[in-house]
């Protein structure tokens, strides 16, 4: 990243997670399936609970960082502003 390459770095780290999870989930799945067992998910409805907190403190923090930084908000020629 500090050589400019601040792209790379960020597809890096985000397809290394996204290997971890297809992998970690996918393999063990495949492999019950094919040896023909029943995969049964226990606790689901905590698990919900969980999503659904956890989609709200997202929604929240989002929301309060967009309205900190609303005041600085312009209208107006943006075309200096590019992502190169």
């Amino acid at each position: 990243a500090r050589r400019g390459y601040g792209s790379m770095a960020v597809s890096n780290s985000t397809g290394s997670q996204i290997i971890n999870i297809l992998i970690g989930l996918g393999l063990p799945w495949l492999i019950c399936c094919t040896a023909g067992l029943p995969i049964t998910v226990h606790g689901h409805e905590s698990i919900r609970v969980m999503a659904l907190f956890q989609a709200a403190n997202v929604s929240l923090y989002t929301l309060l960082l967009l309205l900190a930084t609303a005041c600085t908000w312009r209208r107006g020629d943006h075309s200096k502003a590019r992502l190169d």
